[in-house]
């Protein structure tokens, strides 16, 4: 456990040439041994074993599909495709794509533990369908039906337009129709009835499985 890094290392990790080339970037590692509470060590022999795994240094979302098969093997295809799509957003943070190094040590130093609000802002990248820095009714709608789906819930889908319709409702203070990271972070914070339960159902999903996924990413 340790604190959470308060902004996203800027420099990249190198490769020189393949796994065997592999110049580690001892800034960063030290960067994220002192946010996450994780050695020098530790963090170094997570780089080794990322590129051990991914040569180029990146995972596409085909590579990130895989994974969450072999991590969370009780999916169904439907439900895999749905988690792929959400959880993936949490990590590609510059939506190029893919999951380089960076961006999966932040995503792992926040769920280590720390400030709440941090681990929020990478859950309102799940809400955030389109990555555009707010969230739609369109979205609430899509992220609300998608969780249905996933967890595999048995009530009636018709519900799903009242549940999304509620939680909007709680967190778009100003009216505009959308919800911006602030309005999303301090409803769930205020304990919100329906925003804290919603969130909390996505948390869960992705909290529940991050484990057996970090393996998966490092193995």
């Amino acid at each position: 456990m340790g604190n959470t890094p308060s902004s996203e290392v800027s420099e990249d990790v190198t490769d020189g040439g393949g796994t065997k080339d592999l110049v580690v970037n001892e800034k960063l590692v030290r960067d994220f041994a002192n946010t996450s509470g994780m050695t020098v060590e530790q963090v170094r022999d997570h780089l080794t074993r990322w590129f051990g795994k991914h040569a180029t240094g990146k995972m596409d979302r085909r590579e990130f599909k895989e994974v969450l098969n072999k991590a969370i093997p009780k999916l169904n295809k439907e439900s895999l495709k749905k988690v792929e799509k959400h959880v993936f957003r949490i990590y590609d943070t510059n939506a190029d794509g893919f999951i380089d190094f960076r961006e999966f040590m932040v995503v792992f130093s926040i769920l280590s533990g720390g400030d709440p609000a941090n681990m929020l802002k990478k859950i309102f990248r799940i809400f955030d369908v389109n990555s555009d820095g707010t969230i739609s009714k369109e979205e609430m709608m899509t992220l609300v039906h998608d969780l249905h789906v996933i967890l595999n819930d048995e009530t009636s889908h018709t519900k799903d337009t009242d549940v999304a319709r509620n939680v909007f409702k709680e967190m778009d203070r100003n009216k505009d129709s959308l919800v911006s990271e602030e309005e999303f972070i301090s409803s769930v914070l205020a304990q919100k009835k329906f925003s804290k339960l919603l969130t909390m159902q996505a948390v869960g999903i992705f909290a529940e499985n991050f484990s057996a996924m970090e393996q998966e990413l490092l193995r």
